[in-house]
């Protein structure tokens, strides 16, 4: 069960915009997916050794892909709050907190494609 769920604006005037009221909500479990973890590695190789080793490892950006239902009275009402949602996530840099069952998340991000 989603507790609380929301994206920061600094570049939009301040604020949280929050992804768990009666205007938005995620899809439940099935709307959250963690991206994997990737390492970026520097690798040496020699040629009196098999294989190689690694030097350096630096866990690279994830993807957290998200589902989120929005609810308007109106049409326009959805379309004002869709674009508030698009906006929120177009941020060049953002932060983007969720509770689910007692676990706290939080995320910098930039940008979403």
């Amino acid at each position: 069960m989603i507790i609380d769920a929301y994206v920061t604006r600094p570049i939009l005037g301040g604020g949280v915009l929050s992804l768990w009221d009666e205007n938005y909500k995620l899809e439940g479990e099935e709307g959250i997916q963690f991206g994997q973890r990737t390492w970026n590695r520097k690798m040496v190789g020699s040629p009196f050794v098999h294989g190689e080793f690694p030097v350096t490892q630096v866990l690279a950006n994830s993807t957290l892909n998200l589902v989120v239902q929005v609810q308007g009275a109106s049409q326009a009402d959805l379309a004002s709050k869709i674009a508030a949602l698009v906006a929120a996530f177009s941020q060049f840099e953002y932060e983007f907190y969720i509770e689910f069952d007692s676990h706290e998340w939080a995320w910098t991000c930039w940008a979403a494609d």
